[in-house]
């Protein structure tokens, strides 16, 4: 005879969804001013992306994981509203 499969309790959310959930908030909070952030953000990170470009050698390294960042960044604020959190990263146990 098999035991019961444990209970899954909710993940806590992982402070990428906590950030993400707050970019949502100020987006339906104030669009106009969510907007102006958003291309004030990419114009940032487009600097920040060609800094790469004129990096020394020794630099190239640090500035390119700057603008993975930013990308990654963006990304989640451009997508807030349509990525779902992430689930759990236990495996859920087979129905017997």
């Amino acid at each position: 005879m098999s035991s019961p499969a444990p209970k899954q309790t909710p993940a806590s959310p992982t402070k990428k969804d906590v950030l993400q959930r707050a970019a949502l908030l100020l987006r339906n909070a104030s669009p106009s001013e969510w907007d102006k952030f958003l291309n004030a953000f990419a114009d940032y990170s487009q600097d920040i992306t060609l800094g790469v470009i004129e990096a020394a050698p020794n630099e190239i390294l640090d500035k390119q994981g700057r603008a993975k960042m930013m990308l990654s960044l963006h990304r989640l604020f451009v997508e807030c509203d349509k990525q779902k959190p992430q689930q759990s990263a236990a495996p859920t146990p087979p129905v017997p």
